[in-house]
């Protein structure tokens, strides 16, 4: 017999809920702690605690992308850059790109043809995924102590095959809005990949 269900929209899923869907379509069947993703919960203030956080909410199931607040190690003194010593934890801290309700991967796959008609053709992939990069600086006026700055964004990965190699850049979150910001309009994403016969 399949355990296979499906909900209201017409999604096929295994489980108590459609993990594509809103909770509110069905039953609260979910445990105690996991009543707060609810709708009936957000009444009790849990659900806007968690989106009052930062966290946002899933543009597939409509829950926050975290299960909880991330609570960083006892010997770890973790805090945003804009609220620098007072212990406030960024959403993201630890975040590895995926929907901790749905599972849904925030990441993105592209694949380009290379364009050629003959044998030899090839395809050229990239990878976005959410990503952090740690750097490392000493702090002279607090006892000297080594302090990390954390940037979180995304790190792009490119791999063309016939043994083009891959490359790997690591952007951050406010690098990449300001690019988005700035290229809007911009001439440089009106260009178009063009094919070139001979040798270029």
């Amino acid at each position: 017999m399949s355990s296979q269900k499906q909900c209201p929209r017409g999604h096929i899923y295994e489980g108590d809920t459609c993990p594509y869907c809103r909770t509110e379509f069905y039953p609260n069947t979910m445990g105690a702690t996991e009543t707060l993703y609810t709708s009936r919960a957000s009444s009790s203030g849990a659900y806007t605690d968690m989106v009052s956080a930062g966290i946002p909410l899933c543009p597939h199931c409509g829950r926050p992308v975290r299960k909880f607040v991330p609570v960083p190690p006892k010997d770890a003194q973790i805090s945003s850059i804009k609220c620098l010593g007072d212990g406030i934890v960024p959403w993201n801290y630890g975040w590895d790109g995926r929907c901790e309700n749905c599972g849904h991967d925030f990441s993105i796959i592209m694949n380009i043809d290379m364009g050629s008609t003959g044998p030899d053709n090839c395809f050229r992939k990239t990878t976005i995924k959410a990503s952090s990069r740690g750097f490392l600086h000493h702090i002279t006026c607090n006892f000297g102590e080594w302090r990390s700055t954390v940037l979180s964004g995304v790190e792009i990965e490119t791999h063309c095959e016939r043994g083009y190699g891959t490359e790997k850049i690591f952007i951050s979150a406010n690098e990449l809005k300001y690019l988005m910001n700035v290229l809007q309009g911009s001439p440089i994403l009106k260009q178009l990949d063009y094919y070139q016969e001979g040798i270029l």
